[in-house]
């Protein structure tokens, strides 16, 4: 975990990523209980255990933020985020927004209303400007679970940042911890060594790493292209320009 002061290109490429009101969660007001996270914001991991051969999942905790009344600014930082050590895959990624009791609150009353895992050490595939959204979430939460034998690569020298927006319906400030749990596989391993198909992760919304607007959740299917390839896609479900097609391509990289 390192802070973000001093990666100003990063943190710029970051307020591209979703538009709207963007502000990095280290400055001024923003890093006051009165929004965003404060200055002494940390990532720290909470506990692993096994889940299966050569499969360690790993729960780590970024905290504390506090989203104001109303609140509905898009944060970064002010500090990069843990993930599993060495070099290996992740193939689970399991998202949650708790409070001090370690239960999720109310969605009615506050909740995430998007937030984007990035790779810093890496350029995006859709918009090379920024850094590579490998991974999202909203209030649903979503898991986020690759079919075997693929996996997304992390190096030991990788760095990761979280890019969020905390929505607040109540009168009160709400200090909350995003959670989130990765199963993650070393290289090294027999069952890493089987990992050869490395996902190439592709995101796509309204412009591409610029303004975006809310959208209407839809199911997501996926089917396979060819022994090599996987497609996740979301079908148009809604009126337009509520809800968007999105294309998620696995491309796979023979070792």
């Amino acid at each position: 975990m390192v802070a973000l002061a001093g990666r100003a290109s990063e943190a710029v490429a970051l307020a591209l990523l979703v538009g709207g009101i963007w502000a990095p969660a280290s400055s001024g007001a923003q890093g006051s209980p009165a929004g965003g996270a404060q200055p002494g914001a940390y990532s720290q991991l909470v506990w692993t255990k096994p889940v299966g051969r050569d499969t360690t999942r790993f729960e780590f905790r970024y905290e504390p933020l506090f989203a104001a009344p109303g609140h509905n600014l898009i944060l970064v930082g002010p500090v990069t985020i843990e993930k599993p050590p060495g070099d290996g895959w992740v193939t689970r990624v399991r998202p949650d927004l708790v409070d001090a009791s370690g239960k999720a609150p109310p969605i009615e009353q506050v909740h995430m209303h998007h937030a984007v895992m990035l790779n810093l050490s890496r350029k995006d595939t859709t918009y090379p400007s920024v850094p590579q959204r490998f991974y999202g979430f909203g209030e649903e939460k979503t898991i986020g679970q690759l079919p075997r034998p693929y996996g997304y690569p992390v190096s030991s020298s990788d760095v990761w940042a979280i890019n969020y927006m905390l929505h607040n319906e109540t009168s009160q400030t709400k200090e909350v911890w995003v959670q989130y749990d990765i199963d993650w596989i070393p290289a090294s391993s027999p069952t890493g060594d089987a990992y050869t198909l490395q996902v190439s992760t592709s995101q796509a919304d309204f412009a591409n790493a610029a303004s975006t607007n809310a959208v209407h959740p839809c199911a997501f299917s996926s089917s396979p292209v060819s022994s090599k390839s996987f497609v996740f896609s979301q079908p148009m479900t809604g009126p337009p320009p509520l809800v968007h097609n999105v294309r998620f391509a696995s491309s796979a990289n023979i070792k």
